[in-house]
């Protein structure tokens, strides 16, 4: 597993344990619908914008992008 998948889903565990799994879950779902209903459309390129927006998946890459950034600097 790359260190860059691993910081990727630790921060969904993290998130997970911040709101609990019922509000995780239903969160996650909310927004992923939500986009999709924006894009008024539900082929691959907006399922994959709808999924990038999601407020966890975008602190999930955030977290990536600083470990990866704290390994380069070691």
């Amino acid at each position: 597993m790359s260190g860059r998948l691993l910081a990727h889903e630790v921060a969904h565990v993290l998130q997970y344990e911040r709101v609990g799994a019922a509000r995780f879950l239903l969160r996650y779902l909310q927004e992923y619908f939500a986009g999709l209903w924006r894009a008024g459309k539900i082929d691959a390129e907006s399922r994959m914008g709808a999924y990038l927006d999601i407020s966890f998946e975008r602190e999930a890459r955030t977290a990536e992008r600083e470990f990866m950034s704290w390994l380069d600097a070691r």
